[in-house]
């Protein structure tokens, strides 16, 4: 379900800045609603959010980051959940080939029960955490 709200124009020039890494303003809101929650100590007082956002390096371009993974065989990937908390971990494919469904793999692999473990956003690159 959504809804519509009016912001004022003043709100939203204040909202752009904190765009940055974020998909949409309903992300953005997400999150901040999350971080606010956390720093009242009101923490499950809302739900999370039910959508995954998956992204790629460089560029957004998963074709790109196939090519590359298939070269190194490994990746690293950085983890927000709805809390707030970004989690990097290692991700080793050993069995992948070119016909291989990157979205699939992730999906029943590192991000498998994304839903129950609170992901909000992936990101996947096959460069050492370049996000540190």
């Amino acid at each position: 379900m959504s809804h519509t709200i009016e912001i004022s124009d003043n709100t939203m020039k204040n909202l752009k800045p904190l765009m940055r890494g974020h998909r949409s303003f309903d992300d953005l809101i997400d999150f901040l609603v999350v971080f606010y929650q956390h720093e009242l100590g009101l923490e499950g007082f809302i739900e999370p959010s039910s959508s995954l956002s998956i992204k790629f390096e460089p560029d957004n371009d998963m074709e790109e980051f196939k090519r590359r993974l298939l070269k190194v065989k490994k990746a690293w990937i950085q983890l927000t959940k709805t809390d707030g908390v970004i989690v990097n971990k290692q991700w080793v494919v050993t069995r992948l080939t070119e016909n291989s469904n990157i979205m699939n793999n992730l999906r029943s692999g590192p991000l498998r029960g994304w839903k129950e473990k609170g992901i909000t956003e992936a990101i996947v690159s096959t460069e050492e955490f370049p996000w540190v």
